[in-house]
């Protein structure tokens, strides 16, 4: 324990990267592969496949930017 006194708080990080995959692409996955699917829903979001598009665009750099800060290649204060 003594060697790797920030051990949990890494773990966090990664478990956050798992989060990440599960809240986010998952989700995106569902929605595109649902509107695909059923044509004649009971409601639509304003947006569609571009709003979808920029989510998951957001979804990505979410993860790029947390394995950057994990690396130490973004700078912190």
């Amino acid at each position: 324990m003594a060697d790797f006194p920030n051990g949990f708080i890494t773990a966090i990080g990664f478990v956050s990267l798992v989060l990440i995959f599960s809240f986010f692409f998952i989700s995106f996955l569902m929605t595109k592969n649902t509107s695909k699917r059923n044509t004649e829903v009971l409601y639509k979001i304003n947006g569609g496949n571009p709003l979808l598009n920029i989510f998951m665009l957001s979804s990505i750099l979410i993860a790029i930017f947390h394995v950057l800060a994990m690396l130490d290649y973004l700078p912190t204060w």
